[in-house]
């Protein structure tokens, strides 16, 4: 056995001697080592040359644990542990009892360490292969569904930079991770596919737009927790009726420009929904619309507009809970919507207080589709209706009135006016 042991040394030892002596090579894996390479030594000393029965110096390897002694590193020992690739005066020189080859290059023991996790996935449609890992925009996945199914398996992703043209089929769910379009990005939604964010994560698209097509309509962004859509123009072309965005109850979703106008929406045939007066719309411009002879009615519960531009047509607002505005503009056209009143704050409504202020602008006009049309109603005893330091509510082209106050309070203060029918009132 040992001399078995000591013919295969020397045949791997001699086919070793001529192929790097004849060729180059990168770093190759010998026998079974655990976490270790051999690699020629390019900068290694040149091997001293032994006569016949001389030995060796010996090479010291550091290890996990203390300091070993190797006294002839060879292929197929079996390493465990990790070793710290050695100095160049500390480089081990192969030993054998035949006489050592001078033409042959010393072999040095490389660490081999795990990539680190990626922070960062990107995903190119044009581009992009799913065999890719999906780390770099060299190395980016060709669809959002792969990035998304990464990113759900590693704690460690932060952010999908996406763009090109997408078909989604089925809904994504992200958790504190920003979606992020980098460039110009189409989107066709069937089947209802969108996205559900959670946690923190957030949408951005600063300078690109995103253009999403649903003909089934659905929630293209269902926005739970502390989620936000940041920057960017985003334009929502839905079959019936679908929803930009949606805020469910309990979330404190946002939308958060990073100055006015940041953020921008383009809706048709669809709207927005959120289920709290707490949920903010900021530094955002949204104009929505429904063509030909569709319009649609819902219950919102309230949201704050501050610094951002809120353009409904063909939607009336009936509002359960209050509203606010802030620095903000709110215009509903109901030209061609067939229900009584513009703007509604029912008697069922949750008391509270509407604040309209710092020059803030409310129109609702055209209210004029049914008999019994008005612009703006309060029917809640608990409401108070407050415009001040500069704001305007205008009602003035709206047929049975402007504003009509059947319960609770109006108050116009601090530069705050009205402009309506004549027979707007209380």
């Amino acid at each position: 056995m040992k001399e078995d042991h000591k013919t295969s040394r020397l045949v791997l030892s001699g086919l070793l001697s001529l192929s790097l002596a004849t060729t180059s090579f990168p770093a190759v894996a010998l026998g079974e080592q655990t976490g270790v390479a051999e690699t020629s030594a390019a900068t290694a000393p040149a091997a001293s040359s032994t006569t016949e029965g001389a030995s060796a110096p010996s090479a010291s390897a550091s290890t996990e644990g203390g300091s070993a002694t190797e006294t002839s590193p060879s292929a197929g020992t079996e390493s465990t542990g990790t070793q710290e690739a050695p100095t160049a005066s500390e480089t081990p020189t192969a030993t054998s009892t035949t006489p050592a080859d001078p033409a042959a290059p010393a072999l040095t023991m490389l660490a081999v360490r795990s990539p680190l996790a990626a922070t960062e996935l990107y995903v190119n449609s044009a581009t992009g292969a799913d065999t890719n890992d999906g780390s770099s925009a060299a190395q980016a996945f060709k669809t959002i569904e792969k990035a998304v199914a990464a990113a759900n398996a590693s704690p460690s992703v932060t952010a999908i930079h996406v763009q090109g043209d997408f078909t989604l089929s089925s809904r994504q769910t992200l958790t504190n991770v920003t979606l992020n379009f980098s460039g110009d990005t189409n989107i066709k939604a069937v089947n209802g596919a969108g996205f559900d964010l959670k946690g923190t994560s957030k949408v951005n698209a600063s300078g690109a737009t995103v253009t999403f097509d649903a003909p089934n309509d659905g929630y293209t962004f269902r926005l739970y927790d502390s989620a936000e859509i940041n920057d960017g123009h985003f334009v929502f072309k839905y079959g019936n009726n679908g929803f930009a965005f949606h805020m469910p109850a309990g979330s404190n979703g946002a939308l958060k420009g990073s100055s006015r106008g940041a953020l921008s929406m383009d809706i048709t045939n669809g709207m927005f929904m959120n289920n709290s007066q707490g949920n903010v719309i900021e530094n955002a411009k949204i104009d929505q619309r429904y063509t030909g002879s569709k319009w649609q009615l819902y219950e919102w519960n309230g949201f704050k507009l501050v610094n951002s531009d809120l353009s409904a047509t063909r939607l009336p607002f009936y509002f359960k809970s209050p509203f606010s505005m802030d620095n903000s503009t709110f215009t509903i056209d109901a030209n061609g919507v067939k229900w009584q009143t513009g703007l509604a704050i029912p008697s069922d409504a949750t008391p509270g207080e509407i604040l309209i202020t710092n020059n803030s602008k409310l129109t609702v006009k055209n209210a004029n589709g049914h008999w019994r049309s008005k612009g703006i109603t309060i029917g809640q005893s608990g409401v108070t209706f407050r415009v001040n330091n500069g704001s305007v509510v205008d009602a003035s082209s709206d047929t049975n009135g402007g504003l009509n106050v059947n319960a609770g309070t109006a108050i116009f203060e601090d530069g705050g006016t009205f402009h309506g029918q004549d027979n707007s009132g209380a």
